[in-house]
């Protein structure tokens, strides 16, 4: 019995991952598009991580696995290759954006990494910008003049790859199975 042969909850987990994964890379592959912005992969991970894709291609169909594996498998090693090789890209491009203090919102997330290091230290800025550190930002700008912070905005969000994978995995039973054996 393939249903079997994972539990249930790896099942979901694994499926919501993959989805997460899939989807995101295109998100983030048409956010860049969208800017217009030039695409400057990171060569060393690119040629490191193609390598390593088709490698693990080659050796996946070797086992004689079905059409469909081999499709969901390429589509997963081509989103991993573009997330990987984009990695900094997307972050400055698409999920980090310098915002007004008046547009933070409570819970965002700042990128401490993009500002300058002995600013955060003076002022012992965390990354998750509470009250009270929304209120260190506005210390910083009134006596650095900085008008500008860099936030993370467009992060994926997972839960909805989970709600989509149990859905899946109620109505395949297993995908993971079904996928591999068909």
């Amino acid at each position: 019995n393939t249903a079997q042969i994972f539990p249930f909850f790896i099942a979901i987990f694994t499926t919501a991952a993959l989805l997460a994964l899939i989807v995101s890379s295109i998100y983030y592959a048409w956010k860049l598009v969208e800017k217009k912005t030039k695409r400057k992969p990171e060569i060393n991970m690119l040629a490191v991580s193609t390598i390593a894709a088709l490698v693990f291609l080659v050796w996946t169909a070797s086992f004689q696995v079905s059409a469909l594996a081999l499709v969901v498998i390429t589509v997963t090693l081509a989103s991993a290759v573009f997330s990987i090789a984009m990695k900094q890209q997307i972050m400055k491009s698409v999920i980090v954006q310098r915002i007004p203090i008046r547009e933070i919102e409570d819970e965002d997330v700042l990128a401490i990494e993009e500002m300058n290091a002995k600013i955060i230290a003076k002022y012992q800025v965390e990354k998750v910008l509470t009250k009270e550190n929304v209120e260190k930002l506005k210390a910083i700008q009134r006596e650095n003049g900085t008008k500008l912070f860099p936030v993370y905005k467009n992060l994926p969000r997972f839960v909805p790859y989970v709600f989509a994978a149990l859905v899946i995995c109620l109505l395949v039973i297993n995908p993971l199975a079904f996928i591999l054996f068909g």
